[in-house]
This record gives C-alpha cells, structure tokens and sequence, in this order.
C-alpha cells in the first residue's frame, strides 16, 4: 500500500501569496518599475485657481523626482487626459501619468484630496488636505492617523489638525500661478478708472461661506456715492442646483455692484485685480484663501474677516486690515458633514467700516493711495513665504525625511 505524502501547511505569507497571485496584484506588482513617489490630486483638471495651484505642486514635485533621481508617477484620476492640452501646465504632467492597473510597488503615495484608507500599498502615505472650520470632520480621522504624515497649508490649519489627530502635521503653503510673482510696470499696478473699485472672488454655494449676499446688501446700503463701486468675480454655477446661491439677482437690484461670471485665464484675472482699489473677503472660514494671497501679491489694500487661514496668510501681506469674529455653527449641510465645528463671523457693519476707510483715503489723496499699491507690490513678504522656490524646497525636506523612513 502506498501511503501520499503530506504536503507541509503552507505559511500566512504563502496563502498571502496565493491570494494576491489570484487576484492579479502579485502580477502587477512584478510587471512594473518599483515607484518612489506616487501622487494623487484630482483636482489637477480644474480650470479655477486651486486647479491651477495643483499643477503648480504636481510640477513642483516632478522637479524634485527629476533633481534627486527618484521615480514619480501621477495617477490618472478623471481622466486627466482629456484635460492634458488645456495649458502648458498639463503637458509637464502628462508624461508621469498612470492608471491605476499599472501601479506596482509604492515606497511614498502623496494624496491631495479628502482623506481616503487606500494607500496603493504604499510604504508610507502623505495625506495633504485643509478644512474650513475649528475642527477636523470626524469622518476623516481614522484615514489621517494611518497616514504617516499630514501637511496643511497654514499654521492655523496645522494647530486644528494636531489636536485632533496622532499623526505628524507639518505646513506646506499653497502655490498661487507663477505670474502673480512676475513685477508689474507702475502703470499696469494703478487702477486706471475714476470711480473707487472693491473686488471680491469667490463662488457661490449654499450655504453662503464666503458670504457674497451679506457683503453685497452691506455695500449698497453703506455706499451710496457715484464714485465707488462693488466688482463680484465669480464662476457661474447651475442655477438649477438647490445649493446656488442667486446671485445674479441680488447684484441686478443695485448699479453700483457689477457681477463677472465668466472664465478667464490667469492674466486676465490680474488684469481685473489691477483694476481694484482694495479687495474684501469677510468669509466664515478659509483653509488657505487663494485669492487674498493673489490680490495681496498685487498690492491691493484687503479687508478681512479675522480669522482661520486667512489671519495666518495676514502675517505677511503689507496693507491689512482685520475685523474680530464671533464663533458661529458650521454647516456643511450640502457636503454631509456632521459635527462640524464652527465659523467666525465678523460683524459687517465693523467690516463696511473699513472698508469706508479705505475710500475716503483715496478720496483725500489719490497719488499717495496709489503710490501705496505700488509699494506693497514691491515690497511683499508674502511673495517670498508662497514662492515656488521656498514651497519646492518644504516639500523636498518632507519627502526625503519619509523615504529614509521606508
């Protein structure tokens, strides 16, 4: 009688392996180059500022690969190639993309977005994200304890988020486009029109955050000279939606508020900031703030709500000036975020205060008002703490430290 001989049990890691081979995974792992750095930001397809502020990372960190000779990848989210040839900025990035069936092995995966578990089975995982309250969504907790490394851009976001999470959180500022470093002649810099000119930039979604209705009635009710007026930059959104604010309406009611809804490129966006006097965000919450980054970079007097992002961007812009809040309920009701901390909220009639302020020193002295845009665009301490050089150079320590770590 023959007697079969017993197979030894397999092992954890061989039935591991099996599994993966199963799978495809193990597959896909051996069949491409091992990856040192692998990003994720789907918001590399939009066409708005932070669209823009991510190409500017992602070729940031194309540099970094090219200079310390690592390997980087983009991953192919929302079909990044349909937007490749929307400007130069995609074409740099279009070289490192890859779908997600062609990821192998991963020693950093580096994530812009929401928080997300999924680390392509990377080694290590940085997690960069901001929010717009005084907490972190509860929601996102468990995904930003098991990143290795959470970066936030602003030192107020930093302080919110290392409350509530074990991780390391360190701050890397956003990076607005490369020609709002660019010097402007004195001509281009001083408005050229002969009325008073406030601007704002944000969107419109309910509920209003940046709130564009409060600062709108406040303004026509505050300013009713013929020598001063409101310019409104804003993308136009699906009037259908239950979340859009209507806007457009408000703006029609008063002919000292003009309302812009259309696209434009970058140079014409500062085209339109160089025809303001002063620039005015009395918003909620901020996690960065682009756009005052982008106006204070022109030189522009702001006006804004004291608080969040934007009193930590406020250290370094030149002509400020800041209105106390009071602590208001968050609501994220569109987004579905439950227990979301809260807001600030200035008081608009304190903040239509300064902004009066502003206008009756242009009124008295119009030279020397213009002479002080072209001062704060000349010397500008925000240009250096946002320049792409001093961000490029943050997000090299923080990728090395993590890549010794591996």
């Amino acid at each position: 009688m023959i007697v079969p001989r017993r197979r030894p049990a397999k092992s954890p890691r061989q039935t591991r392996r099996e599994s993966l081979r199963a799978s495809g995974r193990a597959t896909v792992q051996n069949q491409f180059k091992p990856i040192d750095i692998l990003v994720e930001i789907p918001n590399l397809g939009l066409a708005d500022g932070y669209g823009q502020s991510a190409r500017s990372i992602a070729n940031m960190l194309i540099e970094i690969s090219k200079e310390e000779n690592l390997i980087l990848k983009v991953v192919n989210k929302r079909n990044l190639c349909k937007a490749i040839d929307r400007s130069e900025d995609f074409n740099i990035v279009k070289d490192y993309l890859i779908n997600e069936n062609q990821i192998g092995s991963v020693n950093i995966a580096m994530r812009y977005s929401l928080p997300k578990l999924d680390r392509y089975g990377a080694k290590r995982l940085i997690s960069m994200t901001m929010f717009e309250s005084d907490i972190v969504p509860p929601s996102w907790i468990e995904a930003l304890n098991a990143s290795e490394l959470v970066i936030v851009p602003t030192e107020w976001g930093n302080k919110v988020f290392s409350k509530s999470i074990k991780t390391d959180v360190t701050t890397i500022p956003l990076a607005v486009d490369k020609l709002y470093y660019h010097q402007k002649l004195d001509s281009e810099l001083v408005p050229s029109t002969d009325k008073f000119r406030f601007i704002t930039v944000g969107n419109y979604f309910q509920p209003d955050r940046k709130r564009l209705l409060p600062l709108i009635e406040a303004f026509a009710s505050r300013f009713k000279q013929d020598d001063v007026e409101l310019y409104v930059k804003s993308s136009w959104t699906d009037k259908g939606s239950p979340f859009t604010i209507p806007i457009d309406e408000v703006c029609a009611k008063y002919d000292n508020v003009i309302l812009d809804t259309q696209n434009v490129d970058t140079d014409k966006l500062i085209d339109i900031y160089c025809t303001a006097h002063a620039a005015l965000f009395p918003s909620l919450g901020e996690g960065f703030g682009l756009p005052h980054a982008e106006s204070a970079l022109l030189g522009r007097a702001l006006v804004i709500a004291d608080n969040s992002s934007m009193t930590s961007l406020s250290e370094y812009m030149p002509w400020v000036a800041k209105v106390k809040c009071k602590s208001v309920p968050a609501d994220y009701t569109p987004q579905m975020i439950k227990n979301a901390g809260n807001w600030a909220e200035c008081d608009m009639n304190k903040f239509m205060d300064e902004c009066e302020k502003l206008y009756k020193f242009w009124k008295t002295d119009p030279k020397k008002y213009n002479e002080q845009i072209i001062g704060c665009h000349r010397d500008n301490k925000l240009r250096h703490y946002i320049s792409h050089e001093n961000i490029k150079e943050l997000f090299r320590i923080a990728i090395l430290s993590e890549l010794k770590k591996v």
